[in-house]
């Protein structure tokens, strides 16, 4: 059942993707709160058209967390999109197979004080409830539009 799991979000974000696909870069680190635990974070993702064809891109990327209670993922960006100039949405898959999605939004400067925030799946569907949420209490998050 969790490599269904797996293989089912995997494709219900590629088809998110292709659907919604724009070249955007997404920057961010900082902290956040979920219930009582204090999670740190960093990222960069980035989409690239590299050709004419509907799937013809290029992701590249690392995403980094901390809950500091002793959960600690690296990922490797496989997959992005984001929608407006304010939300983004990358998925990538650790060293040992878990899938990770990750949404951010970019409310403006500085990113704390704006409302910035975050939402993280950890092997988890993304139509599931996230594993960790929260708006920053520090750091900044940052969608650039990538011109094709």
């Amino acid at each position: 059942m969790k490599k269904f799991l797996k293989y089912a979000t995997c494709l219900a974000i590629l088809l998110i993707v292709i659907v919604l696909m724009t070249g955007c870069k997404v920057t961010g680190g900082g902290w956040f709160m979920d219930d009582e635990n204090k999670c740190t974070f960093g990222l960069n993702a980035q989409g690239t058209k590299i050709g004419e064809g509907l799937l013809d891109w290029e992701y590249k990327g690392e995403f980094q967390f901390n809950d500091h209670n002793g959960t600690k993922i690296h990922a490797e960006v496989m997959q992005m999109t984001a929608w407006e100039d304010e939300y983004a949405e990358f998925s990538g898959m650790t060293d040992d197979g878990k899938v990770v999605v990750v949404g951010v939004t970019d409310q403006g400067e500085p990113g704390a004080d704006a409302g910035d925030g975050i939402i993280i799946w950890i092997d988890t569907p993304f139509w599931m409830p996230p594993t960790y949420a929260g708006e920053l209490g520090g750091g900044n998050i940052q969608i650039h539009e990538v011109k094709d």
